[in-house]
C-alpha cells in the first residue's frame, strides 16, 4: 500500500511539474503576442485533449484484434511478439492519453478561473 501511495506522489509530481512547465510557456505567449490569457489557456486545453486523442488513435491499428496475440505456433513466432510488444506500446498509449486528459482538464479549469477573473 505504501508503494502505491508513493508511485501516486511520483505521478503527480510529474505532473505538476507539467503542468508549470506548460503555464509558463502559455503565460509567456500569452505576454508576446498580447492575447487574453484565459484564451491561451484554453486553447492550451484544446492542443492537449487533440495529443491525447491522437495518441491513442495512432496505435489502434496494430492491436484492433486481441486474439491476434494468441498465435503462438513455431512459424508465426515473429508475429507473435510484433503483437506483444503492439499491446505494450497500446498500454503505454493509454497512460499517456490518460496523463494528458488530466493535463487539458487542469488548463480548462484554469482558463475558466481566469476568465471569471477577466485575464
Amino acid at each position: 500500500m505504501k508503494e502505491f501511495f508513493v508511485g501516486l506522489l511520483k505521478y503527480i509530481k510529474i505532473l505538476l511539474i507539467v503542468l508549470i512547465v506548460i503555464s509558463v510557456i502559455l503565460v509567456i505567449i500569452s505576454n508576446v503576442y498580447e492575447f487574453v490569457l484565459s484564451v491561451v489557456f484554453y486553447y492550451g486545453a484544446m492542443i492537449s485533449f487533440v495529443i491525447a486523442f491522437l495518441s491513442i488513435s495512432g496505435n489502434m491499428k496494430g492491436t484492433a484484434n486481441p486474439h491476434f496475440i494468441h498465435v503462438q505456433s513455431s512459424t508465426s513466432r515473429s508475429i507473435y511478439d510484433s503483437a506483444k510488444e503492439n499491446m505494450r506500446l497500446r498500454d503505454s498509449s493509454f497512460g499517456f492519453m490518460i496523463f494528458m486528459t488530466i493535463i487539458g482538464a487542469l488548463l480548462m479549469i484554469i482558463s475558466n478561473i481566469l476568465a471569471r477573473l477577466n485575464f
